[in-house]
């Protein structure tokens, strides 16, 4: 599996060193986990699993509005019976593990999925809890990479031909520096989610750290000073003829489904001559 997305289900087995309770002599057991989150590294992975059926231990009224129903009819090819996403533990894997144990994509949440207040606000709540357990162990101010993003080894226009070759093509800039928030990992998965899904055919994107720019003078031509934005660049004839920044994407993350729906609207917006 060379790519772990947040929503993606996975098949893979489990065991107490994951936190998974065994009985029956179990030594793991295999189950379906959904991912929701990553450390700023990628290394980590915060998971929720799949049960057919919600454990006895967790039937008090706050666990219970933790518990978010499965439909097999929105998941056939995965889902023999109807289930429960519980969103009452996080469990800590690694993208290293979930291959080692031969981890297999079986599908994503679709999109659809809509957690009422209640139980959204307490996911989200276990979900920072997590980052923010992981990140206790990362240096302060540790310079983030992303994967696909310019490596400042490279010259950046290796990085473009070697990424993007059409110059014609209108462009998505995310830009990052190297003092990220504690929620630009996370955003920018989001936004390459929506790139990959909608307008890889259709536009360019390139994710750079404009505080390695020696070439562009990306911060005085878009006046970048936050620690993510995100330029949208309309081309023709391979000249920029106007942008629209986009900032504080990482602000409002909070719900996915609305954060990837805005952000298709402000892309739209602006490259179809709307904004």
């Amino acid at each position: 599996m060379s790519s772990v997305k947040i929503g993606d289900i996975i098949y893979v087995p489990l065991d107490e060193e994951d936190g998974l309770i065994l009985k029956d002599g179990y030594k793991d057991r295999n189950k379906y986990i959904v991912i929701i989150g990553f450390t700023p590294e990628g290394v980590a992975i915060g998971a929720l699993l799949i049960n057919s059926e919600i454990d006895s231990s967790k039937r008090s009224e706050e666990l219970l509005d933790c518990q978010y129903p499965l439909m097999v009819r929105n998941y056939r090819d995965i889902l023999d019976y109807d289930s429960w996403l519980d969103c009452s533990d996080i469990f800590e894997l690694s993208k290293l593990k979930i291959t080692e144990k031969n981890g297999k994509l079986k599908g994503c949440l679709i999109s659809a999925v809509s957690f009422n207040t209640m139980r959204r606000k307490k996911m989200i709540k276990l979900l920072w809890a997590f980052m923010i357990m992981v990140a206790l162990a990362i240096p302060l101010h540790a310079e983030l990479t992303y994967e696909g993003a310019y490596n400042p080894n490279q010259n950046l226009q290796e990085y473009f031909d070697e990424a993007y070759p059409n110059y014609d093509k209108p462009i998505i800039y995310v830009f990052f520096n190297n003092d990220p928030c504690f929620q630009c990992p996370q955003t920018i998965e989001l936004i390459e989610q929506v790139y990959n899904r909608n307008y890889q055919n259709e536009y360019s994107l390139f994710l750079i750290n404009y505080q390695n720019d020696d070439e562009y003078n990306f911060i005085e031509t878009y006046d970048l000073n936050q620690p993510l934005e995100v330029v949208l660049v309309d081309v023709a004839d391979g000249q920029s003829i106007g942008y629209k920044k986009l900032e504080n994407l990482q602000n409002q993350i909070s719900d996915p489904v609305s954060f990837s729906e805005n952000l298709q609207y402000q892309i739209n917006s602006f490259f179809n001559g709307e904004d």
